[in-house]
């Protein structure tokens, strides 16, 4: 009974962990009255429908700090995705446009080229990198606690025998 509860409460914490995948997005301008400024910025998406027949992905969040303001999914232009390599595993690029602002900004793959680009004629180009997750210190004790009251009832039923 105790090692089928134990493979329950696995597949449980298994499953209910999030498929999230997130990147940092960096670059700097390199045409235009900003050149040299550096952006920078993060986006997640859904992972748990990968991989992907058409090669994009649906974003889940998106942030971008550029030119002095921080530019976010919800302000977005309806459509933002993320661009998959063939396979349809790994994100190569972000697709994101605003434009109801006085000044558009839109980030693109570039078909494998990334850059970002401005109504002021300002682009660059921009690379991504997956970030590791790393598990908050909270959920660690969680887990810790539940595995020694575990230990604790296994140790209780060979003791008693």
């Amino acid at each position: 009974m105790f090692k089928k509860s134990a493979v329950a409460l696995c597949l449980a914490l298994a499953l209910g962990a999030a498929n999230a995948a997130t990147y940092t997005l960096q670059g700097v301008v390199e045409f235009g009255p900003l050149v040299g400024t550096r952006f920078s910025g993060l986006f997640s998406f859904d992972d748990s429908q990968l991989p992907s027949a058409d090669g994009t992905a649906a974003l889940t969040s998106l942030s971008l700090d550029y030119a002095g303001q921080t530019w976010t999914l919800a302000m977005a232009d309806p459509g933002a995705f993320v661009t998959l390599d063939t396979d349809g595993t790994t994100a190569v690029g972000v697709d994101a446009t605003w434009t109801g602002f006085p000044e558009g900004v839109a980030v693109t793959d570039g078909f494998g080229s990334p850059y970002l680009s401005d109504s002021a004629g300002n682009t660059g180009s921009y690379t991504i990198a997956a970030v590791q997750a790393v598990p908050e210190p909270a959920s660690a004790a969680l887990m810790l606690g539940g595995l020694l009251a575990v230990g604790s009832i296994a140790r209780r039923r060979s003791l008693r025998g």
